[in-house]
């Protein structure tokens, strides 16, 4: 048996060490094929606070979809989720459980807001605690948190890694109107940025937000560089929309009219922040720039989020109007309130051109949906937009001053169709190799497997 070991062996080994050595550097060039060697899938707990309707409800509905179409096994932990108020795959798609919601949200009509949902994370942190100590839930391998980091220093004991993503700091979105507003914060402030840093792995929205967030924690921006991870946009969801909004533009008397015109379109909320006005007044000085003839056979489409129970979406809907009549663009300007999604695809294949208005967007995904319909978007030069929007490749960055924008507008309208295409489907191939649901849930992968394995990943997509 030696004798034969002596000979064999020999011949067995060299060639499968000689193999593993060829392997080497392609294993560590490729971490998550490393790690899926090891382990098929990861099992991943979303603990978000609300799981109803809205941009960060998305995101995380996304990643965990995402996810579990990738292999792995996904739960969302919530304090609230209504069924008739939430996303459909959250009713359908992924499994969710509800933690809490017999604690109030706040007091005296919604006062000290962020005590309660403080209080209702620690206790959904605390019962997942007990199951995990219990035997009834398995340790997970990673848990994913967003907007409420009180909660990490129990979850921590939960799974083996604890990863935060950051919409915006929560800090810098409080309002502090008085010095008894501002104490009230300081505790909070400062429990927001000592239970953040204790995340393995910190995500944020876009560039812009991660500069915010060192800024806004510079002890905690020394010790962890926060990792980029886009929100998606759900491109088979807008192709399968494409033909039944085609329909609606021969059919619907709304766009049908619009038809003969250039359009141009402003997509927001009925809010001042949006700064909507913006548009009206680059439009305007348009006039000045090209013929009557040509002019006439312009439009602007103000469209956008409208509750007649809000005070200020009623204000600025008035106010709006009235800067139109003022600079005696009425007759060319079209108000729309509150479009459902059918509404919003014809608009985009109605329009020219997307003008996106507001400043210091943290990312801003409706410029993505514009690129993503094959529409140049015209941005203020600041936030989210500077990332996804590659100037005079897809769209155009402009300071936020009427005279800049009609520049902008003024190229588009000049521009001649075969121009005008090639900058659309340079939008739409940009929308589908960052910001597609493929491209995000395999970035998230990716960062999900380099935490667990201790590793840095590149913070940019």
């Amino acid at each position: 048996l030696v004798s034969l070991s002596a000979c064999f062996l020999p011949s067995i080994l060299l060639p499968s060490l000689s193999y593993l050595a060829l392997l080497f550097p392609f294993c560590l060039s490729h971490t998550s094929t490393l790690y899926y060697l090891v382990c098929a899938s990861m099992k991943v707990a979303f603990v978000h606070p609300d799981l109803g309707i809205g941009g960060a409800e998305r995101l995380v509905v996304d990643a965990a979809v995402g996810l579990q179409k990738r292999g792995h096994e996904v739960k969302f932990y919530t304090s609230h989720h209504d069924p008739t108020h939430c996303f459909e795959e959250t009713r359908k798609d992924v499994e969710v459980e509800v933690l809490g919601d017999f604690l109030p949200t706040g007091i005296l009509g919604g006062k000290l807001h962020i005590l309660f949902a403080i209080l209702r994370s620690i206790y959904l942190a605390l019962v997942l605690l007990f199951r995990v100590w219990t035997g009834k839930t398995k340790k997970y391998d990673i848990i994913f948190v967003d907007q409420v980091s009180a909660s990490i220093p129990i979850l921590l004991l939960c799974g083996k890694k604890v990863v935060f993503y950051c919409h915006f700091p929560d800090l810098l979105l409080a309002k502090r109107e008085s010095v008894l507003r501002k104490l009230y914060r300081k505790p909070f402030d400062w429990l927001e940025e000592l239970t953040t840093s204790m995340a393995h792995m910190l995500m944020v929205n876009s560039g812009f937000t991660r500069s915010v967030f060192k800024r806004t924690f510079p002890w905690l921006a020394k010790r962890e560089t926060p990792e980029i991870l886009y929100p998606p946009i759900n491109l088979t969801g807008l192709d399968e929309g494409l033909q039944a909004a085609r329909d609606s533009l021969t059919s619907d008397e709304r766009w049908t009219k619009l038809r003969k015109y250039k359009c141009f379109m402003s997509l927001n909320r009925y809010e001042r922040k949006k700064n909507v006005g913006l548009a009206i007044r680059a439009f305007a000085q348009l006039k000045e720039r090209i013929s009557g003839s040509e002019f006439a056979k312009l439009r602007l489409i103000i469209a956008g989020g409208y509750d007649e129970r809000v005070r200020e979406n009623v204000e600025v809907y008035q106010e709006l109007q009235d800067e139109a009549k003022q600079l005696d663009v009425a007759e060319q300007t079209v108000f729309l309130r509150s479009i459902s999604t059918a509404d919003k695809a014809s608009l985009f294949l109605l329009c020219t051109a997307l003008i996106y208005t507001p400043s210091g967007e943290h990312f801003g995904i409706v410029p993505v949906e514009s690129m993503a319909y094959k529409r140049p978007c015209i941005a203020v030069n600041d936030g989210g937009p500077l990332e996804s929007i590659k100037h005079a490749v897809t769209g155009y960055h402009a300071e936020p001053t009427p005279s800049k924008f009609c520049d902008a507008l003024h190229d588009l309208v000049s521009m001649d169709e075969a121009a005008w295409r090639v900058m659309g489907q340079a939008g739409r191939n940009r929308a589908e190799s960052l910001f597609s649901l493929e491209a995000f849930s395999e970035r998230l992968e990716e960062l999900l497997v380099a935490c667990l394995n201790g590793k840095k990943v590149s913070s940019s997509n």
